[in-house]
């Protein structure tokens, strides 16, 4: 299943912060409902990830803990899903302020 690991972020320059590029610092995750799949009902398929065809949960059927979103930090997996234990988006000049806004209605608290 690794064979998305090319179409998934295909046009987004992994080599530097994963949605660095995408100008995404407040809008990446505004208004994400984690209940579900954190990026699943983002429809990030322009302004989150642009160019990534993603018609299943982005972050969920990817297991992208490196390429993906490397450099993930979350006190909890923000991502379950993607079983990343490292700055989530920190790349985005985000670190807490974007994923605080998002009100994960996941298991995410900081109850570490």
């Amino acid at each position: 299943d690794m064979e998305t690991e090319k179409p998934l972020l295909q046009g987004i320059k992994t080599e530097k912060p994963l949605l660095q590029d995408i100008k995404i610092a407040k809008p990446l995750l505004q208004g994400i409902k984690t209940e579900k799949p954190l990026l699943q009902d983002i429809k990030i398929a322009k302004p989150l990830l642009q160019g990534i065809k993603t018609e299943k949960p982005l972050l969920q059927d990817i297991k992208i803990a490196k390429p993906l979103l490397q450099g993930i930090k979350t006190e909890k997996p923000l991502l379950q899903d993607i079983k990343i234990s490292k700055p989530l988006l920190q790349g985005i000049k985000i670190s807490k302020p974007l994923l605080q806004g998002i009100r994960a209605n996941v298991n995410y608290s900081d109850n570490t």
